[in-house]
């Protein structure tokens, strides 16, 4: 880390606190790293849950600006239909998608539409249209982001193909 972004992150106002706490950091992320590589689960619980705590609150900060951004943009329609898409396309790009395997997210005037491309070039399609409530759509997302995923896994056989209805994709566990 550079020295001033240091120094403005960490409010450090003499060079002997700046020393001080560089080596109180330095020192804790040695313990970190020797604690987090042994195989003693005793030793690492500490920073194991540390680490996870750091985790879901960086995931609950992201999740709320969304929320934030799309409440914001939800009386304009474009861009909030372009939050949303850049949203699932962004939930697309961490799965780790194999080479030979093609997505994409858009809208055709209707809905959001959702494409994977498996290695076999079948086209898999779903869509959504958006509700402009941000709770119900970053939902269907995040629903639509695990069906891509399951494209991939029956695609590459690890998942077995669900029972379909004509071709439509059905939910599971559906109640009549």
């Amino acid at each position: 880390m550079k020295k001033q972004d240091f120094i403005t992150k960490y409010k450090v106002h003499s060079k002997l606190e700046e020393k001080r706490l560089r080596k109180k950091l330095a020192h804790e992320e040695a313990e970190k790293l020797e604690v987090l590589g042994q195989s003693s689960e005793k030793k690492a619980k500490k920073w194991i849950i540390e680490e996870a705590k750091k985790s879901t609150e960086k995931e609950k900060k992201i999740e709320a600006a969304t929320m934030d951004i799309l409440w914001t943009a939800k009386h304009q329609a474009n861009a909030y239909r372009k939050m949303l898409m850049t949203r699932l396309y962004n939930m697309l790009t961490e799965i780790d998608w194999p080479k030979t395997y093609e997505y994409g997210v858009w809208f055709d005037g209707k809905g959001i539409i959702v494409a994977v491309k498996d290695k076999f070039k079948k086209v898999w399609k779903r869509a959504f249209m958006p509700t402009r409530k941000p709770k119900y759509d970053l939902a269907a997302c995040f629903k639509f982001a695990v069906w891509a995923e399951d494209v991939l896994d029956i695609a590459e056989g690890r998942l077995v193909m669900p029972k379909t209805k004509g071709g439509i994709w059905l939910p599971s566990a559906q109640k009549t």
